[in-house]
């Protein structure tokens, strides 16, 4: 918050004027949402009168149920925001109390059981934090449903490997920090006894651990952006406030999350970050990328190969780019998609993966599974895929069933403070912004491999310049074909 009616959300600053801009037709309707989510109550420097102020006009322009604000999961966000910040010092007066309660009666009786996934967690906290904040009859039934709520979500949704169910880092910081919440607040009003989720608690600060490279940020597979959530490092000191036990990432090269689906693979200062999972529950798959068996790899501290990241809900070419098959690391046949990505948040036929087996030889790392997502194009069969990592390299090798003639592409996006130099027709060094080399990539003989400019979208509102390099071939199936990435020095 900028000040009374400027704003910066989602990577964009905005002047409005109220009360118009409260439900304002902008193409992307994501920021307004967040603009009806008061996140920014936090924000540093502390503005206690012009913050106020804010709450108060959203209660005079937006009467209830009216407007897109009051949608369950933006009130449930606005719920806990409100009473967090007036937790933290300035006072709420009475009509800004009697909104609170109107809006937690909305929630209450517009769960989002359409929707499920961390909307669902989202409104069973809202009603958790206002009941324990108000008193009375009518606050312990929001208390007693909210925890009855969370409580079922937290067997649903928290995988026994500590992974969310939808398979992506970035909502499962955010479901992560609303149970680190939930902690705070019951031993803040003395009912801790009352929260259950200690071990999966754990379990899921393991699983971001494990899932972050050396620069402390999770990788981006699915619908995923370092913004919109607290960074890791942040939601660990935060546990560890809570007096919550150390973790740590067991000290094992390879590292399984086979419920989730993801797997970790390390070689001293070389870390690989596989996606060997589904696009999430069969029933939730919205937050999904047609991204199966994408990777990220970093040397040390340099990110070297990227996914390409979420800068954009809104439904638009852009957002349709973001989720195909060819903005992650992947294989790519016939120009199509691998699960059948549609609208913002659809999804019709989709990968499913098998055989997910994983072992170590030798100072080797093997990785390898099937997927079926292919099928559904005529003469096409099943995708295999197997990365071995050794100290100096990391082999990519597909296999690709099937019959008749088709198309292959192999795609690699480079993080934008790396360079492509071509060496020759198959190979291209990799370069540091300051020009030290770093590695290099040698696609199959086979393939005729092209440089492109493209984009990187670590956050919302974000787009970064970077490049693809991709390998080509055309012929009939079946076809192996296999590249590899080679550093020239001990990282």
């Amino acid at each position: 918050m900028l000040g009374p009616a400027t704003f910066r959300l989602l990577n964009q600053e905005r002047a409005l004027v109220f009360p118009r801009a409260w439900n304002e037709p902008l193409p992307d309707r994501h920021w307004m949402l967040n603009l009806h989510r008061f996140h920014y109550l936090h924000s540093e420097p502390r503005q206690p009168e012009e913050e106020l102020a804010m709450i108060q006009r959203w209660i005079r322009e937006n009467p209830p149920l009216a407007g897109m604000g009051w949608e369950p999961y933006s009130t449930s966000l606005r719920i806990v925001n409100w009473i967090r910040w007036t937790l933290g010092g300035p006072s709420l007066l009475g009509e800004v109390l009697h909104s609170l309660a109107v809006q937690t009666r909305s929630v209450r009786a517009r769960m989002e059981s359409d929707l499920l996934g961390n909307h669902l967690i989202a409104n069973a906290k809202a009603l958790i934090f206002a009941g324990v904040f108000f008193e009375g009859g009518e606050a312990e039934e929001w208390f007693r449903h909210g925890m009855s709520v969370l409580r079922r979500e937290v067997r649903e949704q928290v995988l026994l490997d500590g992974g969310h169910f939808e398979r992506s880092p970035m909502y499962h910081s955010i479901v992560l920090e609303d149970l680190l919440d939930v902690l705070n607040l019951l031993r803040a009003f003395r009912r801790e006894r009352e929260f259950t989720w200690r071990v999966e608690v754990d379990r899921m600060r393991l699983f971001l651990k494990a899932l972050c490279h050396p620069d402390g940020d999770f990788a981006c597979f699915n619908d995923a952006a370092m913004d919109m959530s607290v960074r890791p490092a942040e939601l660990e000191s935060y546990a560890r406030r809570l007096e919550l036990p150390a973790v740590s990432v067991p000290p094992r090269d390879l590292l399984a999350f086979r419920d989730t689906g993801y797997v970790r693979l390390q070689c001293g200062a070389v870390l690989a970050l596989l996606d060997a999972a589904p696009l999430g529950p069969d029933y939730l798959p919205g937050h999904g990328h047609a991204d199966t068996f994408t990777f990220e790899l970093s040397l040390g501290l340099q990110r070297l190969i990227v996914d390409t990241g979420t800068s954009t809900y809104q439904e638009c070419p852009l957002r349709s780019a973001q989720r195909q098959t060819l903005a992650h690391n992947s294989l790519v046949v016939d120009g199509e998609n691998s699960s059948d990505v549609w609208r913002s948040f659809k999804v019709a036929q989709r990968a499913h993966v098998r055989q997910l087996k994983c072992w170590q030889a030798d100072g080797v790392l093997v990785v390898s599974a099937v997927h079926n997502g292919y099928r559904r194009l005529r003469g096409v069969g099943d995708h295999r895929r197997t990365w071995t990592l050794s100290a100096t390299t990391l082999t990519v090798d597909d296999e690709m069933e099937g019959r008749g003639r088709h198309s292959l592409a192999q795609v690699f996006h480079l993080h934008p403070d790396v360079a492509a130099v071509r060496a020759d027709a198959h190979r291209f060094q990799l370069r540091s912004s300051g020009g030290e080399s770093l590695a290099e990539i040698t696609f199959d003989p086979s393939l005729e491999v092209t440089s492109t400019p493209s984009l990187y979208h670590p956050e919302f509102g974000s787009s970064l310049p970077n490049t693809r390099l991709m390998g080509r071939w055309s012929g009939s199936l079946p076809k192996r074909l296999e590249s590899e990435i080679r550093w020239r020095r001990a990282q």
